[in-house]
């Protein structure tokens, strides 16, 4: 007798979070799939994507203005804003850049 290197099907359990089981049912449904149709080519699309393609892209942060410039200081800040408050509420006395 010869045993087969190929499975047809195989059941198995799988737990899920209650959210993610009501959206997964969601959208099966919204497919016309079974569950089992839909999480199986969920799977098989996630294994055909190579882990390095799953993995995020490093990114620079740029926490202001542009990566490696030098960035205002809190006295600059307060001017700057203090500058644009004074000419969007047209402050008399107080000059602004428009002026």
């Amino acid at each position: 007798m010869m045993q087969s290197d190929t499975i047809r099907a195989m059941r198995t359990t799988v737990d899920f979070e209650t959210r993610v089981l009501r959206q997964v049912k969601a959208r099966a449904d919204a497919q016309h799939q079974t569950l089992s149709r839909f999480v199986q080519e969920a799977v098989l699309a996630y294994l055909a994507t190579p882990a390095k393609a799953r993995q995020a892209a490093p990114f620079t942060l740029v926490t202001c203005g542009v990566a490696g410039d030098p960035c205002p200081t809190p006295a600059e800040i307060a001017d700057q804003l203090a500058g644009e408050d004074a000419a969007a509420l047209r402050i008399p006395g107080i000059p602004h850049a428009d002026a």
